[in-house]
């Protein structure tokens, strides 16, 4: 009974998180509402017992895409201009495609439903982690470096020709 309140907890909160990161006009606060949707899906992932996913969820969007929007918007010295102009131009095609996403989605659960006894493959991550750090060494390192390149370029586009 705790973890099905938990699962709607977590949905609530990610769907609450989700409707602020769309619908705000201030790029800080939807920044806050993807981390706070990420953490959510990442608590998902960790009761569907995906740990490996949650881990890379977090990482990926709280740790790198929510701090990098953080430091683009602080960089670049329009912290109190980082509101987006009001947009009302595709509200009805938006809500459209939702609608029709969620018709799709319902109507393949309710086609095929999923078999309460499938489990999926358990994969330890010390083994996904030694892989990683054997025989994948060389594209890790390679993607560090580029997203070092990468963040090195944005202060330098940041800084600007006059300092």
């Amino acid at each position: 009974m705790a973890t099905i309140i938990g699962f709607y907890l977590l949905a609530l909160l990610a769907i609450g998180a989700g409707i602020l990161l769309v619908s705000s006009r201030n790029l800080l606060h939807a920044l806050l509402g993807l981390a706070v949707a990420s953490l959510a899906v990442a608590g998902l992932m960790l009761g569907l017992r995906a740990e490996f996913l949650a881990l890379v969820l977090v990482l990926i969007y709280v740790g790198a895409v929510v701090v990098l929007g953080v430091f683009a918007v602080m960089l670049t010295g329009h912290f109190e201009k980082a509101v987006l102009p009001p947009s009302n131009e595709l509200k009805i095609l938006g809500g459209g495609t939702a609608l029709a996403l969620l018709v799709l989605i319902t109507g393949v659960i309710l086609i095929q439903p999923l078999a309460p006894d499938a489990v999926p493959a358990q994969v330890p991550i010390q083994k996904l982690g030694a892989l990683l750090m054997t025989d994948y060494v060389l594209p890790f390192e390679l993607v560090s470096v580029l997203l070092l390149a990468a963040l090195v370029g944005a202060i330098v586009i940041a800084r600007g020709k006059e300092d």
